[in-house]
């Protein structure tokens, strides 16, 4: 008796936990929100420093566009 009730409380318990977690994200599943995105660009540095010395790795440049519906990302 004991093990039939932990077996069923092992049950609902594994189907619960798989259906608390989210989705992955994709381009089905985009939980964004297109209305608060605003058109911009802007530039990245990225450094690292070596025995106290700032070294640049990289340079990221970021533009967005916006349309009605869409939205796009363009990085460099």
């Amino acid at each position: 008796m004991k093990t039939a009730f932990y077996i069923v409380l092992l049950t609902f318990g594994s189907s619960f936990l798989g259906y608390s977690q989210d989705q992955p994200l994709s381009p089905n599943n985009n939980t964004a929100d297109i209305s608060l995105v605003q058109p911009e660009s802007y530039n990245m540095n990225w450094y690292i420093v070596q025995d106290t010395v700032k070294v640049l790795i990289g340079k990221v440049n970021t533009q967005i566009k916006k349309d009605k519906k869409t939205f796009m990302s363009l990085l460099q």
